[in-house]
């Protein structure tokens, strides 16, 4: 496994931990760090005790002690240094282990999850090989199962389930077809072959419901909404929206019109009769008053007496 070019370092543990020891204590530290990243078992280190003094630069009486200090103040574990009353010194042929304690247990975890997820692996294609060996390949969900929106049922009862057959090769002319002639108020097709990006819409929207029936009754359904064919005005004066071929065979589009989204429920639209203006007049009939033309419900008062005005008799 490649090493990575760089490690986490923790200005704030580092300055914390090694606040107060030496600063010779501390700069060696830092190069042992450095050494046990690239080791083959990152964050531990087995070198003779020659081998450690060139890593650090300094004499091998200077390295047994500084290692005996890194071992007794607790800063990294050090492994096979002789102690034996004042001699620190070992042999130049011994082993020294050393082990910076955070290192060696994140690369651990790293390596035990590697190794689970090789395990996993190894059993995963034993089964495949032993599915092929046996005849019993298990088909793709994806190109076997009927999607979940088509297995409900539609309010108006204006669309079926979707027949589970074998994935055939998407008939795109076939359902452009359908679409002329069963939504003949909609914008025709004319670019074939249609876009990529539609083409893979379709070749989806097939694995899904790859029965020709279903789509006959998927654009009649869209053919009897008045909002999909633009039969519904707007709001706000804007030109009526019109569903074309392109936008149903979108995923999410189709899910709406499967679900009953664009079912007719609206009341037709009937015009309120404009209210006709009213001559309002003061009730002393103040001769300087002119009156005002306004609406029935608008309350106006006399520009002479103040009083309010009534409607006007005739």
């Amino acid at each position: 496994m490649a090493k990575p070019p760089s490690m986490q370092f923790y200005p704030s543990d580092w300055l914390r931990d090694m606040e107060e020891h030496p600063l010779d204590i501390e700069g060696a530290w830092l190069r042992i760090v450095n050494k046990l990243w690239w080791e083959e078992e990152r964050g531990k280190g087995v070198k003779t005790l020659v081998q450690w003094s060139r890593v650090l630069r300094i004499d091998t009486d200077y390295t047994a002690r500084i290692l005996q200090y890194i071992r007794d103040e607790k800063i990294g574990d050090v492994l096979g240094l002789v102690t034996e009353r004042n001699k620190n010194i070992p042999e130049n042929n011994e082993k020294i282990t050393v082990i910076c304690r955070r290192m060696h247990r994140e690369w651990k975890e790293k390596e035990n999850n590697r190794l689970r997820q090789d395990k996993y692996r190894q059993k995963r294609q034993k089964q495949e090989n032993k599915q092929e060996n046996n005849g019993d390949i298990t088909p793709s969900r994806a190109r076997f199962s009927a999607s979940a929106s088509a297995i409900k049922s539609n309010p108006k009862g204006l669309l079926c389930e979707t027949k589970v057959s074998s994935p055939t090769r998407t008939p795109g002319k076939k359902l452009i077809e359908l679409y002329h002639t069963h939504c003949p108020s909609l914008p025709k097709v004319v670019q074939i072959p249609i876009s990529e990006t539609s083409q893979k819409n379709l070749r989806r929207r097939w694995r899904e419901h790859p029965d020709l029936d279903w789509w006959v009754k998927y654009f009649q359904s869209v053919a009897a909404s008045d909002f999909l064919t633009g039969k519904v005005q707007s709001n706000d004066n804007r030109a009526p929206f019109v569903a074309d071929f392109h936008w149903l065979i979108r995923p999410s589009n189709m899910e709406k019109i499967i679900n009953g989204r664009y079912i007719n429920r609206y009341k037709p639209h009937t015009e309120t009769p404009a209210r006709k203006k009213v001559h309002f007049v003061c009730p002393r009939g103040c001769e300087k008053d002119p009156g005002v033309w306004a609406l029935s419900h608008i309350t106006t008062f006399c520009a002479v007496c103040e009083e309010r005005r009534i409607p006007e008799k005739k």
